[in-house]
C-alpha cells in the first residue's frame, strides 16, 4: 500500500507532503505455526497444526510465556469461550497475581482468537489480595520487537455501573501503567476488542520518562460499555494516540453521582491528560455520572498543560458531559499555547450539559461543528451564557503571558437550540462564544450559525432553517437524573483480623442518596427487616479497602461476599460483616462497604430525559447564511464532507438541494 499524506489548504489547493510504501502480512503467512500458541480451556485442538504450542488455561501461559523468547509469536484464544485469569502467576507480587503480563522478556506480540463462534471472553480471577488497579492483561515493548497487537478479543472485569456492583476486581481491560515503552519506536494496536466491566477500558502510563519519543498507542474499532473510571486513561508527555472509529457508551441508567475514590463511577469516556499528539476521529461517545455531582466530559484532551501539545479531533459524535469536550487545564502544568483543530463533529448536550467546549488554551481552531441543544430541561447552573466557552486559568499561578496572544479561530459552526420558555427560564441569549473578560485579545469568530427559533430570548437571523428532518441514525438516550445509595464510607477505629466481625449499627446505615463528591443527602436509619426483605435477591454484597504493608506499600481492594470474602448478617440491632478473607484490616485504613439493594433502587428523575433524534439544521433559500460570506477563513468541506461552493456560506452545513 503506497500511503500519501495530501495537505489542502482553505482554498481548496492540495499538495503531497509525504509518502510511504507499507507491506501488509496475514497473520498465516507471517507466523509459521511453531511460532503459535492455541489456547482451549477443553482441550479441543481440532485444526491446530502440530507443531504450535497448546494449552488449557492462561495460567499454564503465563508460566511457560518467556521461553517464547526467539522468534515473532502468534497467541490465539478459542473463540466462544471464557478464559479466566485465576490462578496466573500467584506468586507474584500485589501487581502481577491474576494479570497476565506481556513482558519483554517474550515475543508474544500478536494476540486474536481462533475458530468459530463470539470473541474469546478474559474474565478476573479470584485473588482478593491483588491490588484491584492492575490490569488483565498488561505489556511492555517485546524482548527483539517494537509492537503488539490484541484484536478480536472481549473482557469481561465484571463491574456493573448501574447498581456499582459486580464480580471483578481488575483496573484496565489491556493496560501499560506502571511499566514502559523504551524501544527505538513501539506501537501498540487495540483493535476490535469488547470491553465491559472493568475500571479502564485501556490504559497507558502517565510518567514522563516511561516512553520514548517514537512510541505510538492506537485503539480502533472497539466497544467499551460500561465503566467504573474511565473508557480510556492515560498518557504519557511524548506519547503520540489515535483513537478511530471506538464506541463508548456508559449503561443507560448509570446513576449520575458518585465518589471520586471508591466502589462508584467516577469519570467519562476518553481522558488523555498528556501526549505529544493526539487524533480523536470517528468515534461514538455517551457520557452519564460523575463522582462531583456534573457529568463527566465526554473528551478530556491535555488536562495536564504543557507546551507543544497538538491534537486532532474530526467526525466524532458525542453526547453529555458537564462539558462535551473539556480542553482548559484542570489537572498539571500551565495553560500555554497548544495546537488543535475541532472540526466536523456532532455533539449534543444531555440533561447535565452547561456547555460544548472549554479551553483555557489559545492555539486552538474550531471548524465546521455542528452543537445541539434539543428541547429538555438542564439541570446545571449557569446554563445558557454559551456553547463555547474560552477564559483565563480559574488559578492566577497558571496564568502564563502570551497565552491570550496566541489565535483561537471558531468558523463555520452551526450552535442548534430549541429550548422553548419553559425549557430555557434564563433570559440569556446562548452565544456560541464567550471570550470571559476578553482575556483572549487574538480570537476571531467568523462564519457561524446560531439558531434559537423559541424561549424567553430568540436568535433568528439566518431563519429559514430546516430543523424537521432529522440527522440519519443518531438518537439521544438519555432516560433522566439517576441517584443511587451512599455507601457506608469510615475509616477502622480497630483491626479486624481475619475471622473477627465488623459490627456496624442500622443507624449508620441510612436511605441516603448520593449528591455528588462524597455527599449524601440525608435518609432514615434501615432496619433488620428493611434488609431481609432483600435478603433473597441481594446478596451481591462487596466492600473496597486499603491496607499498607511495609514490604510493597499500599494496597486497594474490592472484595466480595459471593466470593467468601467475608459474610454478611443482618442482627436484630446491627449489621455484622465477618472478615473472611484471610487478610487484616488495619486500624486507621479507609472502609468503603456497599450493601447490595439492588431491587430497592430509587427511581430516576425523568424530568431531564431526552430521547428523540437531532434535527439536521440546513439552511433554506433566504437565509442569510447561504451566500451571504465573501471573505474569510473557508474550510473546503461541510459538517457532512461534501464539498462547499466556490461562495462560502456560513455554518457547518450547506443548504439542501
Amino acid at each position: 500500500f503506497v500511503i500519501d499524506l495530501v495537505v489542502t489548504d482553505r482554498l481548496g489547493n492540495t499538495a503531497t507532503a509525504s509518502s510511504e510504501t507499507l507491506t501488509v502480512f496475514t497473520p498465516d503467512s507471517f507466523f509459521p505455526p511453531p511460532d503459535r500458541i492455541y489456547i482451549d480451556p477443553d482441550g479441543d485442538y481440532t485444526d491446530v497444526p502440530a507443531t504450535s504450542t497448546r494449552y488449557r488455561t492462561l495460567a499454564e501461559l503465563a508460566e511457560n510465556i518467556d521461553s517464547f523468547n526467539v522468534n515473532p509469536t502468534w497467541l490465539l484464544l478459542r473463540g466462544g469461550k471464557k478464559h479466566s485469569l485465576a490462578g496466573v502467576n500467584p506468586l507474584s507480587n500485589k501487581n502481577g497475581r491474576d494479570k497476565l503480563y506481556f513482558g519483554d522478556t517474550n515475543n508474544v506480540c500478536y494476540v486474536s482468537a481462533f475458530g468459530t463462534g463470539n470473541r474469546p471472553v478474559i474474565t478476573p480471577g479470584l485473588d482478593v489480595t491483588r491490588d484491584n488497579r492492575n490490569a488483565m492483561f498488561e505489556y511492555i515493548e517485546p524482548k527483539n520487537l517494537e509492537w503488539r497487537t490484541f484484536t478480536g478479543i472481549a473482557f469481561d472485569g465484571g463491574y456493573d455501573p448501574e447498581t456499582w456492583l459486580g464480580k471483578g476486581n481488575s483496573s484496565s481491560a489491556i493496560g501499560n501503567v506502571f511499566y514502559r515503552h523504551a524501544g527505538p519506536l513501539g506501537f501498540c494496536l487495540v483493535h476490535d476488542c469488547y470491553i465491559e466491566g472493568t475500571n479502564q477500558g485501556t490504559s497507558l502510563s502517565i510518567g514522563e520518562t516511561n516512553y520514548n519519543p517514537g512510541f505510538h498507542f492506537m485503539v480502533a474499532d472497539n466497544e467499551v460499555s460500561g465503566w467504573r473510571d474511565y473508557g480510556h486513561f492515560g498518557s504519557a508527555d511524548n506519547t503520540t494516540l489515535c483513537f478511530a472509529g471506538n464506541y463508548y457508551h456508559q449503561r443507560p441508567e448509570t446513576a449520575t453521582f458518585g465518589d471520586k475514590n471508591g466502589p462508584s463511577n467516577a469519570h467519562g469516556p476518553i481522558r488523555i491528560p498528556r501526549g505529544r499528539f493526539a487524533s480523536v476521529t470517528m468515534n461514538e461517545m455517551f457520557s452519564r455520572g460523575g463522582w462531583d455531582g456534573n457529568d463527566q466530559a465526554c473528551l478530556r484532551l491535555f488536562p495536564d498543560s504543557f507546551p507543544g501539545q497538538a491534537g486532532y479531533v474530526d467526525r466524532n459524535t458525542m453526547m453529555g458531559g458537564w462539558e462535551v469536550i473539556h480542553m482548559r487545564r484542570s489537572s498539571h502544568g500551565k495553560s500555554v499555547p497548544h495546537n488543535v483543530v475541532i472540526e466536523r463533529n456532532l455533539t449534543v448536550g444531555t440533561g447535565r450539559t452547561a456547555r460544548h467546549i472549554y479551553t483555557t488554551r489559545s492555539g486552538l481552531t474550531v471548524r465546521d461543528n455542528l452543537m445541539v441543544d434539543l428541547n429538555t430541561p438542564r439541570n446545571p447552573p449557569g446554563w445558557g451564557d454559551d456553547a463555547i466557552l474560552a477564559s483565563a486559568d480559574s488559578n492566577s499561578g497558571n496564568i502564563v503571558a502570551g497565552n491570550e496572544a496566541d489565535p483561537i479561530v471558531i468558523y463555520g459552526n452551526t450552535y442548534l437550540v430549541l429550548m422553548d420558555a419553559v425549557t430555557d427560564n434564563t433570559n440569556k441569549p446562548f452565544n456560541l462564544v464567550t471570550n470571559s473578560e476578553d482575556y483572549f485579545v487574538n480570537l476571531i469568530e467568523e462564519n457561524n450559525v446560531v439558531h434559537k427559533p423559541l424561549g424567553d430570548i430568540t436568535v433568528t437571523d439566518f431563519a429559514p432553517i430546516d430543523i424537521t428532518t432529522m440527522l440519519s441514525g443518531v438518537n439521544v438516550a438519555y432516560l433522566g437524573i439517576q441517584k443511587m445509595f451512599a455507601p457506608l464510607d469510615f475509616n477502622l477505629t480497630a483491626d479486624v483480623m481475619p475471622g473477627e466481625n465488623l459490627v456496624i449499627p442500622y443507624t449508620n446505615v441510612t436511605e441516603g442518596l448520593t449528591i455528588g463528591n462524597g455527599n449524601v443527602e440525608a435518609g432514615a436509619p434501615t432496619s433488620q427487616a428493611y434488609w431481609q426483605a432483600t435478603e433473597a435477591t441481594d446478596t451481591d454484597h462487596q466492600l473496597y479497602t486499603t491496607r499498607t504493608q511495609e514490604v510493597d506499600g499500599q494496597h486497594k481492594h474490592l472484595m466480595f461476599a459471593e466470593r467468601g470474602h467475608f459474610t454478611v448478617s443482618f442482627d436484630a440491632t446491627q449489621i455484622t460483616i465477618t472478615n473472611t478473607s484471610g487478610l487484616d484490616w488495619q486500624t486507621g485504613e479507609r472502609m468503603v462497604i456497599m450493601l447490595d439493594r439492588t431491587s430497592r433502587k430509587p427511581a430516576m428523575d425523568t424530568s431531564y430525559a431526552i430521547n428523540e433524534g437531532v434535527p439536521l439544521p440546513r439552511p433554506q433559500a433566504g437565509s442569510a447564511a447561504i451566500g451571504a460570506a465573501t471573505s474569510g477563513r473557508v474550510s473546503t468541506k461541510d459538517f457532512l464532507l461534501e464539498e462547499r461552493g466556490a461562495t462560502p456560506s456560513r455554518g457547518a452545513l450547506e443548504p439542501a438541494q
